[in-house]
């Protein structure tokens, strides 16, 4: 009897294993449509770019798995909500889940902490389970680094570099020192390097006001008093990012000092820094929801492909599955069914969206 029972969790551990195959299958497909990272962030690298050095044990913790977005090791073995990638760890992967319906459970994982994230140090199975559970926390063995720069559960691969000039933004302004409450963070790479060169400027002028030297760090905080914040504070009463979707108020900043400029050539020194604003966010406001038709209709063929991909998998996995356990598992039917309607809606009502 007990051979049996064991036998059978086996069988649904296998079975559970390739239902998360087949879902990775579609993220990463749909990561190709997107262009948006599936990766996990590679902690090696996140440490080299961002100068981590000394770590401290903050004990046992019950940790968020929704902040868990990183791996040492691991990182080419799962998704970003760890998904395994490949067939190679399905074996390893069912021993653990096995361990769930046996009720043993297992011990917790340990974890490095970088702002608001976590990187796997050892357990990338353990929760790559708990998350095939729908659990929301694990419990885990916690050392955290401390860095100047956030790390957010958003970020991603493609971020890192933009961190790491944040870092050296910082490091050579002390902005974060002298102005703790500071949160100038940029999505756009080169952008700190332009900040700085505008505290130069800032401090060239100064420097003719006084007829003399400005030292830097004076005028790292005459920029930030004088010009930065003020203007941070025009995009806000104005509510400019409004109409600029997944930019940042830094970002808005060198935007609106960039047209300030230009309407100054035009229409004379008398414009300000709030006229400024208001016309870049009525002049070129952003449209994400056309941006996302257009992409839509450019990805429809492979779209259509993707449908039969899953088709064909989801046909290949019912086979299986029924030699092993007819539970568990969906309708092909609906499942084809719903991604038609999806593909018909979508090709019918927003047409009118397309400029």
């Amino acid at each position: 009897m007990e051979e049996h029972s064991s036998t059978v969790s086996r069988v649904i551990s296998l079975e559970e294993f390739r239902r998360l195959r087949l879902r990775a299958f579609v993220q990463e497909m749909l990561s190709i449509l997107s262009r948006q990272p599936l990766d996990l962030l590679p902690f090696e690298e996140v440490r080299t770019r961002l100068r981590l050095r000394n770590k401290f044990y903050r004990g046992l913790q019950e940790v968020p798995l929704d902040r868990i977005v990183g791996s040492l090791g691991r990182y080419r073995d799962f998704t970003r909500t760890f998904l395994p990638l490949h067939d190679g760890i399905q074996e390893r992967w069912a021993r653990v889940d096995e361990l769930t319906h046996s009720g043993i459970g297992f011990p917790p994982v340990e974890l490095y902490k970088v702002g608001e994230i976590y990187f796997v140090k050892d357990g990338n199975h353990r929760i790559s389970v708990a998350l095939a559970h729908r659990a929301s926390t694990i419990q885990a063995h916690v050392w955290e680094y401390q860095t100047r720069v956030s790390l957010a559960p958003d970020t991603n691969v493609n971020d890192l570099v933009i961190k790491q000039e944040y870092l050296d933004f910082l490091t050579h302004t002390q902005l974060d020192l002298l102005r703790p409450a500071q949160r100038i963070e940029c999505t756009i790479p080169g952008a700190y390097r332009e900040l700085e060169e505008h505290i130069e400027v800032h401090r060239y002028f100064l420097g003719l006001e006084r007829k003399a030297e400005v030292p830097y760090q004076e005028a790292v905080l005459s920029w930030y008093d004088n010009i930065y914040w003020p203007a941070v504070q025009a995009i806000r009463r104005h509510k400019v990012l409004d109409a600029f979707p997944g930019r940042t108020e830094a970002d808005l900043y060198l935007w609106v000092m960039q047209h300030l400029y230009f309407l100054r050539e035009a229409y004379g020194p008398t414009v300000d820094v709030e006229s400024a604003a208001l016309d870049l966010a009525e002049r070129y406001p952003q449209a994400p929801m056309r941006r996302v038709v257009r992409t839509f209709y450019r990805y429809l063929p492979w779209l259509i492909k993707l449908k039969t991909l899953i088709a064909k998998r989801h046909q290949n996995a019912d086979r299986m599955m029924q030699r092993a356990s007819s539970g568990r598992r969906r309708s092909l039917t609906e499942r084809s069914s719903a991604v038609n309607k999806l593909l018909t809606f979508l090709r019918g009502s927003l047409k009118w969206l397309v400029i």
